[in-house]
């Protein structure tokens, strides 16, 4: 599933900063009001959930807040990663 299609009500993806196709990395709003990171695998098509999944429908795992900076940072530059996503995120923790 793509991740741009994984939205429960719990989280809204703001930027997409990795998608391998496989594998993906979002930096959101969670419930709660807080900006957090979150990743899944994607699984093999658009009618595949993949994981993590509630009750057959796709979610996020969220990642704790220490590791939110150290990641999106690791990730600029690399081949599956969007630079501006990133930079959009670390613009929002920096504020």
């Amino acid at each position: 599933m793509k991740p741009k299609n994984v939205n429960p009500k719990n989280f809204k993806v703001e930027n997409i900063v990795y998608n391998n196709g496989y594998f993906s990395i979002a930096y959101g709003i969670w419930e709660n009001g807080n900006n957090h990171l979150v990743m899944r695998w994607n699984g093999e098509s658009d009618k595949d959930p993949g994981y993590p999944k509630l009750f057959n429908n796709p979610v996020w795992f969220l990642l704790p807040e220490e590791l939110k900076t150290p990641i999106l940072t690791s990730l600029i530059n690399l081949s599956d990663s969007d630079n501006t996503e990133i930079l959009k995120a670390l613009e929002k923790e920096i504020k």
